[in-house]
């Protein structure tokens, strides 16, 4: 009863707004020209009559100058207009190429000349005009920009990082950290907003400026705007930028373009650790490749716009991990009792060995399975399903040199991309008109994700990333009255992502992490995944009074999220073991158990082995006879009991609701805003964790009938090693 109390509140509180405020558009991807009109003695004109036409689709917009001389067009499509005014009795005055930008206000003050209806003045080429109605900062990305300046990716949304106020790099992500995060006058890189055509894209789970739910690709948009500092209050709700984006449209010609990129490794040059070992360099081939076309459906009236854009990228990165010696792996523990050169502790380091590892110094061992009161041998599971898939060491440049080394190799990945975007623009007639843009990225995968995973020498695909993002966006304009203007938007996103592990058993995990120093040859994911969909509805009116102009509106969404986690911390849902020393204490033999450089043998406690020498033979003799110090295994509640080998799904609803006042004051040249946004959330999930923003959190974890297998969605997605 309380949350439909309180539901209802939030509901009344938005209706009591939407009546007894005039309201505006807020943030649709769109532009407003405003401005004065005076005779030559500097009287103001009312009556007279106004008409902004776009230049590139004959679109056509008309109002009428109130009382005080003024005239706005709240919510116009980007791009150059004509702007004529004319009044009986007055010479008519237009001014050409007058250029709209997102998110921006064109102020004009056009100045009307006695003289006959017949005559007219044109006004071309002004320069810019100066931004004098609002107090906003914010920087256009133009579509010259876009295109133009060298985007490693094609992201566009990298080009954030070239705005004043913004800090952080920008690069295609091609490990864990080469993804691009920015940061806007020192807000966290979470606190950022990125609207397309008006409708959020931004992912409510992570949600970063430069990562979107929605696809987007340079030559799908026209241009956008961020904005840094002193937002207005229809933006609202984030306390970092604002980032607005325009999609294209069609105009009265046919204009379409074939694009290629190619990137290979022909020019590149090999590294010098890959040279050192002998291995090739890393092969990076990418094409990206596409096609726009858009014009008109109906001339003046009906536009269309489409493009496709996909890219193919194969990609090695070079990687290396720490691997057992060909000693270790029969058995016996190596150690030094002298320092070795560039040293002067006598302790175990890879300058005791040369480039193919073969000992500096003399050295001691110690043979675990020999020395074991049990007498039960090198442990064969450890062997068959754990040093069976690790490959020789090839750098001696890491590990100890003696037990333990390099092993490095270029990994491979893989990354498809296929994208739509396509809009239509329709005129219903000279007072509403309509707007849909969809777009799909219907293949965005990453196989043996190099981002999130630090691969495995025997494991491919390591882990992969499945992503199906939509994104939905359309509107309606209505001009009720030349005094007051409707504008509702609409849409929705979708990011179906999944993070799975195609060569994982699911059965347990040997040797997580490094417990066992050296690391084991697979990647034990028990996967991920989430669906957040996201559904927003915007009204917003502008009501124009005198030399007033007040703004408002009302912005809902509605966040559906579904998350799966078969993974925890500190492992998975899936029994991981581990083999540290201090889990399993040692329990080898000391009596003349070591064997020195000439044959003798001596006990291990006054062999002169350094003392964290003593702890890797500690763990060492654990992992290779098989004594296990510890399980970890994850359990999650469905409520009543916990299952074993079941993820966590939670199922998250949310609702957020937004509205704000404007009143920016006289239409022209006013500098100053007063507004206000109020904002309420409902939280409904169920839970047994609590908390939330503005309101309760209820989120329930519920088992689903078996544990899911994300690995299986596609079929190419085939482990490349199959164990039995």
């Amino acid at each position: 009863m309380t949350r439909l109390l309180r539901s209802r509140a939030v509901w009344i509180l938005g209706v009591l707004v939407l009546l007894h405020a005039p309201l505006a558009r807020a943030q649709t991807g769109t532009g407003r020209i405003s401005g004065l009109i005076k005779d030559a003695t500097g009287a103001v004109v009312p009556g007279a009559t106004v008409l902004a036409v776009h230049e590139e689709t004959g679109v056509r917009h008309e109002t009428v100058t109130t009382e005080a001389g003024l005239f706005l067009f709240p919510s116009l499509p980007v791009g150059p207009y004509t702007v004529r005014a004319e009044l009986q009795g007055f010479r008519p005055v237009s001014r050409t190429k007058n250029l709209l930008t997102v998110g921006s206000d064109l102020n004009l003050s056009i100045v009307l000349e006695p003289g006959a209806v017949t005559e007219a003045l044109v006004v071309t080429g002004e320069t810019s005009t100066v931004q004098t109605t609002e107090s906003s900062v914010s920087t256009l990305v133009s579509r010259e920009t876009i295109v133009t300046l060298p985007l490693n990716g094609r992201n566009p949304l990298h080009l954030i990082g070239l705005v004043p106020g913004v800090v952080g790099h920008s690069a295609e992500a091609t490990s864990s950290g080469g993804t691009a995060t920015h940061y806007i006058n020192g807000d966290r890189g979470r606190g950022i907003t990125t609207t397309q055509d008006g409708i959020d894209i931004s992912d409510p789970v992570i949600p970063r400026g430069e990562l979107t739910n929605a696809p987007v690709n340079p030559d799908a948009l026209q241009e956008f705007r961020v904005i840094t500092s002193n937002a207005k209050a229809e933006y609202g709700r984030s306390a970092g930028g604002q980032v607005e984006l325009v999609t294209r449209s069609g105009t009265n010609t046919h204009n379409g373009s074939l694009y290629g990129f190619l990137r290979n490794t022909s020019l590149d040059s090999n590294s010098y650790f890959n040279k050192r070992q002998g291995l090739p360099k890393e092969i990076l081939e990418r094409h990206q490749f596409g096609g726009s076309l858009g014009g008109p459906i109906q001339r003046d009236r009906a536009f269309f716009f489409v493009n496709y854009d996909g890219m193919r990228r194969t990609q090695e990165t070079s990687q290396l991990v720490t691997v057992p010696t060909e000693a270790m792996r029969n058995g016996t523990f190596r150690f030094v009792t002298q320092s070795c050169p560039g040293d002067t502790v006598a302790r175990n380091r890879p300058a005791c060995v040369d480039a193919s590892g073969s000992p500096l110094v003399p050295v001691s061992s110690y043979n675990l399975a020999r020395n074991d009161p049990r007498q039960l041998g090198l442990d064969p599971v450890m062997q068959q399903e754990t040093l069976a898939f690790l490959p020789a060491p090839n750098d001696f440049s890491i590990g100890d040199g003696l037990n333990t080394a390099g092993y490095r190799w270029n990994s491979p990945s893989e990354s498809p991309v296929d994208s739509i975007t396509t809009r239509v623009d329709y005129t219903i007639n000279g007072r509403q008109s309509l707007f849909g843009r969809y777009s799909n990225a219907f293949r965005n995968d990453l196989i043996n994700d190099i981002i999130n995973t630090s691969p495995r020498p025997m494991s491919w695909p390591a882990r992969v990333r499945l992503s199906d993002q939509q994104g939905l966006a359309v509107g309606h304009k209505w001009t009720i009255s030349n005094r007051l203007v409707n504008e509702i938007t609409a849409g929705y996103t979708r990011n179906i992502l999944d993070f799975a592990d195609p060569e994982n058993p699911r059965t347990y995990e040997i040797c997580r992490g490094t417990t066992c120093i050296f690391q084991s040859p697979f990647v034990y994911w028990p996967g991920t995944g989430r669906e957040p969909t996201e559904f927003q509805f915007l009204d917003n009116l502008t009501w124009v009074r005198g030399g007033h102009a007040v703004k408002g509106g009302v912005n809902v969404r509605q966040y559906y999220i579904k998350q799966t986690r078969g993974a925890g911390n500190p492992s998975g849902i899936f029994p991981s073991m581990t083999f540290n020393r201090l889990d399993a204490s040692f329990s080898g033999l000391d009596t003349a158990s070591v064997q020195r450089p000439d044959g003798s043998m001596v006990n291990l406690t006054g062999s002169g082995i350094n003392a964290t020498d003593r702890n890797n033979l500690n763990t060492m003799y654990n992992v290779m006879l098989g004594r296990i110090g510890r399980i970890d295994q994850v359990f999650y509640s469905n409520g009543s009991e916990f299952v074993p080998l079941q993820p966590l799904v939670l199922d998250q609803r949310m609702g957020e609701y937004n509205f704000f006042i404007l009143h920016p004051g006289r239409l022209a040249f006013a500098i100053k805003h007063h507004g206000q946004c109020w904002s309420a959330l409902r939280v409904e999930q169920r839970s047994v964790r609590r908390g939330g923003c503005a309101g309760r959190s209820r989120q329930a974890a519920r088992r689903q009938p078996g544990p899911r297998d994300v690995s299986a969605r596609r079929s190419r997605h085939r482990p490349a090693v199959v164990r039995t």
